[in-house]
């Protein structure tokens, strides 16, 4: 039995890229070898999501008690820190006595406060754990801890690109534990979608240029440097965009304040089901992100047949090869993404046809599901055979 232990993103029941990601491959697996379980502590959208999907879920009391504060907030408020600090223990130990229930072979935790928790039962019930390195563990005092715990404490890791991987374990310690897979995508989701139906939908013209970040709303998510492109766009190049944020978060009220005074030129869409379908009606996707382990979001828009303009982080570098397939920007650097944006809207049907072609057929060749699926598996199976 493979049981992937996740909170949702944020810990707190939503999906995030690594939720997706997650069911994906829990879906995808091989059920005449694996029973694969998703276990989390709410019966919310992470849950709903994994049963739309066809996975078996298990909603069980673990750590829905843990009080909610971002990590940045933590450094301020001591008692919340104690008070939080507690709560993961007591929640190591619910997961233990579940993990004994299932009889759990192999225990995946996804984001980090799940791992936290997960790495804490081993004090009660040593189950075979494999772990994904799907963040840059080098961002601050919290990621140096973060990054010494679960090097140490997990028995495999699972990279998602080679730079996360460099980032994770510099020294190179622990590379014996840690095997690169790239995140793998279906690339028949983003196959048969209208464009024209979706640009009816969303009340832009034809001609129109129609820009697309997918993505949780905060901050280091970086939609505000995107919208203030926008407006850069609009001053120093003489385009009017259409700038379409899908996702929902804890600042859309401040993005949407950043956007006033662009009426219906900026629009918030919301959690939706249907990105593949979005996707297909726009032009540029960009990806104004901060941080980033290999994400996903530009791995789909290549996939939708969309250019991208990306921050460089993580391992983005390596889904575009340093620009091949899209244009990197520097982080925070709005005028940048300005000019890639203008660049790309200027392309000539035959040349955007080029780089979009190449772009997918990249995508396709390294980020197919069904061998990310393969290479999991027999990660499972090797920690499997020692439980």
């Amino acid at each position: 039995m493979i049981v992937v232990y996740d909170e949702g993103a944020q810990g707190a029941s939503q999906l995030g890229g690594g939720q997706i990601a997650r069911i994906a491959l829990l879906a995808a697996l091989d059920r005449s070898l694996f029973r694969p379980i998703l276990l989390t502590s709410s019966d919310g959208e992470l849950a709903a999501a994994a049963r739309a999907a066809g996975v078996e879920v298990v909603v069980r009391d673990i750590n829905a008690r843990c009080p909610r504060v971002r990590r940045r907030d933590l450094a301020r408020r001591p008692l919340a820190l104690a008070q939080t600090a507690w709560a993961v223990l007591g929640a190591g130990r619910r997961l233990a006595v579940v993990l004994g229930d299932l009889r759990a072979d192999v225990l995946h935790p996804n984001e980090n406060l799940s791992r936290t928790v997960a790495l804490l039962s081993r004090a009660w019930r040593r189950v075979p754990t494999v772990i994904h390195i799907d963040n840059e563990w080098n961002q601050g005092p919290a990621d140096v801890v973060m990054r010494a715990l679960f090097l140490r404490g997990f028995d495999r890791l699972i990279g998602v690109s080679n730079r996360v991987i460099e980032a994770a374990d510099p020294a190179g310690r622990f590379r014996r534990k840690i095997v690169l897979i790239p995140t793998g995508i279906d690339p028949a989701r983003f196959v048969g979608h209208g464009r024209d139906a979706v640009r009816r939908d969303l009340g832009f013209a034809p001609k129109d240029f129609a820009i697309v970040t997918v993505g949780r709303l905060e901050a280091l998510k970086g939609q505000g440097f995107g919208i203030d492109a926008v407006a850069r766009l609009r001053r120093d190049h003489g385009i009017r965009a259409r700038y379409v944020l899908i996702g929902e978060g804890p600042d859309r009220d401040t993005l949407a304040a950043q956007a006033g005074g662009f009426g219906e030129d900026v629009r918030f869409l919301g959690q939706r089901n249907d990105v593949p379908r979005l996707l297909a009606g726009m032009d540029v996707l960009l990806h104004p992100s901060m941080t980033e382990a290999h994400p996903l979001v530009v791995v789909e828009g290549l996939l939708a047949g969309l250019p991208v303009v990306a921050t460089d982080v993580g391992g983005t570098a390596e889904i575009l090869e340093r620009g091949r397939f899209g244009r990197l920007v520097p982080v925070g650097d709005s005028q940048a993404m300005a000019d890639a944006l203008a660049e790309l809207a200027a392309l000539s049907p035959a040349d955007r046809a080029r780089l979009v072609g190449s772009g997918r057929a990249h995508a396709v060749a390294i980020h197919a599901l069904a061998g990310s699926v393969r290479l999991t598996e027999a990660v499972y199976r090797d920690l499997a055979g020692r439980s």
